[in-house]
């Protein structure tokens, strides 16, 4: 007998708590992301995003009739599937409708907030890895699962501003001392501040860093933190 495939859906109370679902329990089942640029747990489907969260298609069957009509873009190309995970400084544009938005964290959940036409033609991506490639060239990759190899100098966590849908680099954003954070992870996911201070620890403790937002001073994981520029407001 043949070894039945991989469903298309999950259950859906096992969503991380990034997917801005309201009430859990209300329905069992969840489009399941397919793999792509992000992690199963840290994406939305885009079908859910439609239905769920945007409200503007009723269920699937309106949201692939969306999709096929070729009126959806994802960071400036088209998709066709509502199973397309949808993460992070992902731009989702709607020409029909104008509207563009970017996945931002607020209130610790993955969240559509609209942009203008001109915040829609960029987006910003984290180094998340490096290595070095023969010729003095260097492989850059991202936290939406891209790769750049370029000469420039740029180190890991730095936020690289690309233009879409050419993805042609605009500028670096240097995660140092002074620079705006977006927090991502933790108590205090979707909080905004500006980084203070980095601050080494020894052993297996993770690096952490020191804070100042609107609340006040505090502490975070060096890992929870998203260097952006000054089109976030504060």
């Amino acid at each position: 007998m043949a070894k039945k495939g991989g469903s298309n859906h999950f259950v859906r109370i096992t969503a991380t708590s990034l997917v801005p679902i309201q009430d859990k329990k209300a329905h069992k089942w969840m489009i399941k992301p397919m793999p792509g640029p992000h992690p199963k747990f840290e994406s939305i489907p885009l079908g859910v995003l439609f239905r769920d969260i945007l409200k503007i298609t009723l269920d699937s069957r309106e949201s692939k009739a969306a999709l096929t009509s070729g009126g959806i873009l994802v960071d400036g190309k088209k998709v066709h599937d509502i199973r397309r995970p949808i993460g992070l400084m992902d731009i989702i544009s709607i020409p029909p409708q104008g509207k563009h938005y970017r996945i931002e964290v607020r209130n610790g959940k993955l969240m559509p907030t609209e942009v203008q036409q001109g915040e829609a033609g960029r987006k910003l991506c984290q180094i998340r890895g490096r290595n070095t490639l023969v010729g003095g060239r260097t492989n850059f990759s991202f936290h939406d699962g891209r790769n750049l190899i370029s000469k420039e100098k740029m180190a890991v966590r730095d936020t690289v501003v690309f233009e879409l849908p050419s993805m042609k680099v605009m500028k670096v954003i240097t995660f140092a001392p002074g620079v705006k954070c977006m927090v991502t992870h933790g108590k205090h996911a979707g909080e905004l501040a500006k980084l203070e201070e980095i601050v080494s620890t020894k052993g297996s403790l993770a690096t952490v860093a020191r804070l100042k937002g609107a609340a006040g001073e505090f502490t975070t994981s060096i890992g929870y933190l998203f260097a952006v520029d000054d089109s976030f407001n504060w």
